[in-house]
């Protein structure tokens, strides 16, 4: 009904990405936009305005290739005018389960300790975007028995390239009424727990809409190659104070979330935080964040997310290097360009990481 190519607008999602496409929904908008919702009756559903802000949020209309005379992004558009259209709250699950949404490539090695680890501390579902490329592994050979017992769901996110925050956008969509909370982790997360027995436990007293922890970065204990062993057998030393990312930030200092089902919206810029209406806190249930910074002061008083982040060197090597990152173009182009430099950023320089770089042919 939309479809008119004097009306069709260039969208660029992110300039790092470089990829543009051409979309007939800023023609749905445009003609939102010349209405008085309120007098028209026009009511946007949930899932269609989280379906609006995924296609549209984190890019810039265009037209013949020039910016809006207004300057506005579609994503700030819809947020100005949701509550034209939009009740003020959206009712909270009326049920405490909790769940995690997790979108990982080459991970089977890691798969069951992640879902068992975190099933332990009381989540109730484990949802896994499975983002493996054409005849790579796939998830369902190493947690079948979880997902018979309906523990772990698989969504079939094949072959997409940095589409971690589309994932999630698209995971609060599906199932943000059906959990009262929804965590973001990565396979090479593990919740820890202080005191609690778990994390129902630790949720249940916090007022708040969006929750962050922080990370403590392990480094490789000085191995060298993959063992069958857990991760967190095999990694046990937390990196050395200060440590700072390929992008110069102190590592510890990044946080991830646990997202309230329910909200009006929410939209993911960066997988660490997302932007919500609603209020954000820290895990210890006291300290309220303002917005949605995606790094702050690490706490580990209630809980943490221990971050495996480089794991061997020959695992990261062979297994992080062709992967890349979740979300932006540069940053596994940085990761690639310089992979060795990358990896000892977290860890230390020994004889024998150097003579097995030198065996498989990495440095002379």
């Amino acid at each position: 009904r939309y479809y008119d190519p004097d009306r069709c607008w260039m969208l660029t999602q992110d300039r790092s990405e470089k990829r543009n496409w051409y979309d007939t929904g800023a023609s749905f908008l445009e003609d939102i936009k010349t209405h008085k919702p309120k007098s028209s009756g026009i009511k946007l559903s949930r899932e269609l305005y989280l379906s609006l802000m995924d296609h549209y949020g984190s890019g810039s209309w265009r037209r013949d290739g020039t910016r809006r005379a207004d300057n506005m992004t579609p994503a700030k558009w819809l947020m100005d005018r949701a509550k034209l259209w939009m009740p003020e709250k959206w009712e909270r699950p009326k049920n405490d389960k909790v769940a995690i949404c997790a979108i990982g490539r080459l991970e089977n090695k890691y798969a069951r300790e992640f879902v068992s680890h975190h099933l332990k501390l009381g989540f109730d579902k484990i949802i896994i975007y499975d983002n493996n490329h054409e005849g790579e592994e796939t998830f369902d050979t190493v947690l079948k028995t979880y997902i018979t017992k309906k523990q772990v769901e698989i969504i079939d996110w094949r072959g997409r390239e940095h589409d971690q925050c589309f994932a999630y956008r698209d995971c609060y969509t599906r199932y943000g009424n059906d959990y009262q909370w929804i965590a973001f982790f990565d396979f090479d997360e593990h919740l820890k727990l202080t005191d609690a027995k778990s994390i129902k436990e630790v949720l249940s007293g916090i007022d708040a809409d969006c929750v962050s922890l922080s990370w403590r970065t392990m480094c490789d204990n000085n191995l060298v190659v993959y063992s069958n062993a857990s991760l967190e057998k095999r990694f046990t030393k937390e990196a050395a104070t200060g440590t700072k990312d390929h992008n110069g930030i102190i590592a510890n200092h990044f946080v991830k979330s646990i997202v309230r089902g329910g909200l009006p919206w929410i939209f993911w810029k960066h997988h660490h935080t997302p932007l919500i209406k609603g209020s954000y806190m820290y895990i210890d249930g006291k300290t309220k964040l303002n917005g949605n910074a995606c790094y702050t002061n690490p706490d580990y008083s209630v809980a943490r997310l221990d971050h495996f982040t480089t794991k061997t060197i020959s695992e990261w090597m062979t297994i992080k290097v062709k992967r890349g990152f979740g979300c932006k173009a540069s940053n596994t182009e940085k990761l690639r360009n310089n992979p060795i430099d990358v990896f000892f950023c977290y860890n230390e320089r020994t004889p024998m990481k150097m003579e097995w770089l030198k065996m498989n042919g990495y440095i002379k």
